[in-house]
């Protein structure tokens, strides 16, 4: 939902004016070819290019947020090479921010995130951290990352971030937040705006005194807002130069319509030549047929429980047959209901040799 927003540094001119020099002069001759050999050795752009390329973003702002909470953010990362990629260590430049890398090897086609805590209580005004991510093959790289927060003791947000819970889909909540301004003579906000078109947000003012201005945030989650858990910022501009923006994290939870639960259809490991089996429970609020089954082969099965409208189905998954190697692969379970009938189930398992 959230765009990332991404860029990349490099050397656009040469800072030596070498055509200025004379060039019929052997010493200035060798002087200015050191020094471009010397920045084309130095320029990271083209050798960590493909390395920068496996994140979905390079830094992240918080913009202004009252001191004391602890901001999160989770940069993607994704192998799109055709090799392996291994991690290794990830060191920040200020004890004020942790990381945990969540996987350490990846396969071309998977994908981690490398989970960022920012304390807030730790610093006051700006702040920016260089987080440096170590890549060890398939070759040597080092990728930097940056965060950055307005730590500021003149204003408060209560709840410090706006968590919808969990909704089903095609429902819509609205949720609120407070905005506190300390000292906030002349303070002037316009109107909030969302990461994500599913969210509609507003505000309006509150009584407050002298000293203390109080705005109130609203924001809605529109019906068609898709399954899955979302993470979305609400921004509210301001008309102080020292705190130009400030932002509401916000979280919800849309459920399907169908509930798959284990989520995938986990196969484990078996043997060559044997047969394996794994049930899966599939549910919704209302009664419901299952049609079909999408992805089916000669190797991998599956079976309803009943072919009666109900509110639980048992789904028994089997597979037969396969050859040695992993299984990873999608089955669509169709169903009769008008809207988000069709559900997918990974499922995955590894064959070994007798």
């Amino acid at each position: 939902m959230i765009a990332p927003l991404r860029y990349y540094s490099a050397i656009e001119r040469n800072p030596f004016n070498c055509q200025g020099a004379t060039w019929g002069t052997p010493i200035m001759h060798r002087l200015c070819l050191a020094i471009l050999a010397g920045l084309a050795l130095a320029c990271p752009a083209s050798a960590s290019s493909w390395a920068d390329g496996l994140f979905d973003d390079l830094n992240k702002d918080f913009g202004s947020v009252p001191r004391g909470p602890v901001l999160q953010h989770n940069f993607v990362i994704k192998n799109t090479t055709a090799q392996t990629v291994t991690f290794g260590a990830v060191r920040v430049s200020c004890g004020c921010t942790s990381t945990q890398l969540m996987k350490t090897v990846l396969k071309p086609g998977e994908q981690t995130t490398l989970n960022t805590r920012m304390d807030t209580s730790r610093f006051r005004g700006s702040k920016t951290v260089t987080i440096y991510v170590q890549i060890s093959r398939p070759e040597s790289q080092e990728v930097r990352l940056w965060v950055k927060a307005n730590a500021r003791e003149d204003v408060a947000i209560t709840p410090e971030s706006i968590d919808l819970g969990t909704i089903r889909s095609g429902e819509t909540r609205t949720a609120k937040a407070q905005i506190h301004f300390y000292g906030g003579q002349g303070l002037e906000l316009s109107e909030p705006q969302a990461s994500s078109g599913y969210l509609e947000p507003s505000i309006k003012q509150l009584p407050g005194s002298e000293q203390e201005k109080i705005y109130e945030v609203s924001v809605v989650v529109r019906p068609d807002l898709p399954a899955g858990r979302w993470y979305a910022d609400i921004w509210v501009e301001t008309n102080l130069s020292q705190m130009p923006k400030l932002r509401i994290p916000l979280n919800v939870e849309v459920e399907s319509e169908l509930v798959v639960s284990p989520g995938e259809a986990s196969m484990g490991e078996w043997k060559e030549g044997q047969d394996v089996e794994r049930k899966i429970i599939i549910r919704s609020g209302k009664p419901f047929k299952i049609v079909r089954f999408e992805n089916e082969s000669d190797t991998l099965h599956a079976r309803a429980s009943s072919p009666d409208a109900k509110s639980v189905h048992v789904v028994t998954v089997s597979a037969k047959g396969c050859k040695p190697g992993d299984v990873d692969t999608m089955l669509k379970v169709h169903t009769d209901l008008p809207e988000n009938g069709v559900v997918t189930v990974p499922v995955r398992g590894k064959v070994v040799s007798r």
